[in-house]
């Protein structure tokens, strides 16, 4: 049987071998999934590896998982990635969990996701995503059809974003899971995800908090009755 399943994470592996890996995605017929999610700190795949990672994601028809966890990620990086999602065609995973993706960021990898019809989790929890970036992800929630899942904890939005969240969330009906714990997210942004929630019929998971209890306690309501 062909290898399917590659897991380097918290390993020493720096740009060079990441270029090494990116070459062979670009050959691979098998693979399914690959982990290599950085040990949090010291040696990462470093900015070039990063690119040279998402460049072979614009050709690679195969896999389906990508972890990069903890690889010191910032916006140009996730340009990359933005730019791989335009083309790609198979991958349904993408965790950029615990890097330095800001608005600018946030905003390339949404305007992808327009265009994008295969992702179905994005995980961009614990990164610099404030009220721009949620701006961005808001509207593109209004026609993605693909994205199922997706992860937005301990960023930097607040009631703005929060707000065009809910928006986007009024005409989605796809999206299954939304995580929006640890952020700044106060009453105002809770009361327009709870608007939003009386017209989206899609959602069964929502995470939240730093809302007020009567408002947490209305939204609860409406997710219980959906499981």
């Amino acid at each position: 049987k062909s290898l399917q399943i590659i897991d380097l994470s918290s390993n020493d592996i720096g740009p060079a071998g990441a270029e090494k890996i990116a070459k062979a995605l670009k050959k691979n017929k098998s693979l399914h999934s690959l982990n290599l999610a950085s040990k949090g700190v010291g040696v990462n795949i470093g900015d070039e590896g990063v690119k040279k990672i998402a460049a072979s994601l614009e050709t690679n028809k195969k896999l389906q998982t990508l972890i990069l966890k903890f690889n010191q990620i910032g916006d140009d990086e996730a340009e990359s990635i933005a730019i791989a999602l335009r083309k790609n065609t198979s991958l349904q995973t993408l965790d950029l969990d615990c890097n330095l993706i800001a608005d600018e960021g946030a905003k390339k990898i949404a305007a992808a996701l327009g265009v994008n019809k295969k992702l179905q989790t994005l995980r961009l929890g614990h990164n610099q995503i404030g009220d721009e970036g949620a701006i961005a992800i808001g509207k593109v929630l209004k026609k993605n059809k693909a994205l199922e899942t997706l992860h937005l904890d301990n960023n930097g939005i607040e009631d703005v974003g929060a707000a065009a969240i809910g928006k986007g969330l009024e005409n989605n009906k796809t999206l299954r899971f939304l995580n929006l714990r640890k952020n700044y997210i106060a009453d105002e942004g809770g009361e327009e995800i709870f608007k939003a929630l009386k017209k989206n019929k899609s959602l069964k998971t929502l995470k939240m908090d730093f809302i007020d209890k009567s408002l947490f306690d209305k939204i609860s309501e409406i997710m219980s009755g959906r499981r």
